[in-house]
């Protein structure tokens, strides 16, 4: 004898298109009406289409009014997602005198207590050191 053929009721429909909309994987909503995958992808498959996007197009409404309402957060987002708005990175280049590379110069404590007391000290030293 075969298995009985699986008669969806309206109940049933609601408790698809729910698990649906929150995300639940179609396998683990099988289990739960206790069903095989493809019975109920046969059977609810309207159900399990329109779940989802009836929950986003709610959740949409809820950010557009918040939005609207004057939620900056949201009125951001709204902008980067739906307008393709983007924020323009910034470079910031540093260079030496006319843009030749950094002169980096490491003093000591000694140096800088030389400086204090007479800056000529320490150009002298560095013309020293020069080849």
């Amino acid at each position: 004898m075969g298995r009985r053929t699986h008669q969806p009721d309206p109940a049933q429909r609601r408790q698809v298109e729910a698990m649906a909309a929150y995300g639940i994987p179609a396998d683990d909503i099988s289990r739960v009406v206790g069903i095989d995958p493809k019975t109920l992808r046969k059977h609810y498959r309207e159900e399990l289409d329109l779940g989802e996007t009836k929950a986003n197009a709610q959740v949409a409404s809820f950010l557009f009014n918040s939005a609207k309402s004057g939620n900056v957060t949201a009125q951001i987002f709204w902008l980067k997602t739906r307008a393709r708005w983007r924020e323009t990175p910034t470079t910031l280049e540093h260079t030496g005198a006319d843009g030749g590379p950094l002169e980096i110069i490491h003093l000591l404590l000694d140096d800088i207590d030389a400086r204090q007391r007479n800056p000529r000290v320490i150009e002298h030293q560095k013309t020293e050191q020069k080849p």
